[in-house]
């Protein structure tokens, strides 16, 4: 048996040449979007999809601004192509030598449309809606503040821009939410949509500038006054800043809240256990005494007040209506007494 020896030479395996593309460049383009892409400027040919997919989708360059085009040269799309490692010598590069691109001013889509057309529809009937309110109401122009839902109905009549449609009011406008009815003319019966519309009434009220804590004595400064919406007559809002003179605060009132008259207080000229000068009057007698405060008074208001001899208070409260600082080495209240209260200043309980 006769063997037959052969030797083999193994070589290394050439790498794969990656196919050849062809990147035709037109003349001139335009974009809308910020970035230019390879298949923007040129018309792309390659066997391999994939490939002609991925050379497609690189960016070459930025898009200028709109009525400002730029040249797009090929040496800067092939700088381009080789900064994200493509292998530019696989590319055949034909047609012009640059690109005149151009962006164009943002178009408005059908939906766009649509709902520019649908919010225009909202605003017709706001302000129809609005426009009843305030000649209808009776409420100032200036004080109020209506909110119109239209819901589904500005949708449809963008769309099928009836001939006739009309909205149902009531015979009285109040305040807060209420539906009202819109109908469109239509065959075989009109169509009709909820229409929600809210009213709320302004005001100008006084408002804290800061965070005033309790017992704080307020100033000017403390307070502004702005218009507000009020959901409903709400009579215990302060409305001028002046209403605020001489007052402190009853609790912590947090900056950009309205103020109210259970707020504050008058400020007090009296306070309990501090001594006061007593008038009663009866007929054209006057009698003067001292008193023991047995509360806190402020300017007009009504307070008990005690005979310090007889240790009894008066038969009547007693009213703050001034202070005095010349008759004694300490200023005391000046408080004036009814005539029932004769007795028990001379005689005690």
């Amino acid at each position: 048996m006769t063997w037959i020896l052969t030797s083999l030479l193994l070589l290394p395996a050439a790498a794969p040449t990656p196919e050849m593309a062809e990147a035709r460049l037109r003349a001139e383009i335009s974009v809308t979007e910020d970035y230019v892409r390879l298949e923007d400027v040129a018309e792309i040919h390659c066997d391999n999809a994939d490939r002609a997919r991925r050379l497609g989708s690189v960016e070459v360059a930025v898009a200028p601004p709109p009525g400002q085009p730029i040249n797009l040269h090929l040496a800067q799309i092939k700088q381009a192509l080789a900064r994200r490692h493509f292998r530019v010598a696989s590319i055949r590069f034909s047609g012009h030598q640059s690109v005149t691109v151009a962006r164009l001013e943002p178009t408005t889509t059908a939906t766009e449309e649509s709902s520019s057309g649908a919010q225009a529809w909202e605003e017709t009937i706001t302000a129809m809606i609005e426009g009843h309110v305030e000649e209808f109401s009776g409420w100032p122009k200036e004080q109020l503040d209506v909110q119109v839902d239209t819901g589904r109905a500005d949708d449809h009549l963008a769309t099928h821009r009836p001939e006739r449609w009309e909205i149902l009011v009531p015979d009285q406008w109040r305040l807060g939410t209420q539906s009202l009815t819109l109908e469109i003319a239509q065959e075989p019966r009109p169509l009709r949509f909820v229409v929600v519309v809210t009213i709320e009434r302004r005001r100008q009220v006084v408002v804290a500038k800061r965070r005033i804590l309790r017992g704080t004595r307020l100033r000017e400064s403390d307070v502004e006054s702005r218009w507000l919406r009020v959901a409903r007559d709400d009579n215990v809002l302060l409305t001028d800043i002046k209403q605020t003179i001489d007052t402190e605060a009853r609790r912590v009132i947090e900056a950009g809240q309205p103020l109210r008259q259970t707020d504050l207080r008058r400020r007090p000229l009296v306070f309990r256990g501090s001594p006061v000068s007593v008038t009663i009057q009866q007929g054209g007698v006057a009698l003067q005494m001292i008193g023991i405060a047995k509360e806190d008074g402020a300017l007009g208001e009504w307070i008990e007040v005690e005979n310090p001899t007889t240790r009894q208070l008066l038969d009547s409260k007693v009213r703050v209506i001034g202070f005095q600082k010349a008759l004694w080495p300490d200023p005391r209240a000046l408080l004036q007494a009814t005539p029932d209260a004769y007795s028990s200043s001379t005689n005690g309980r």
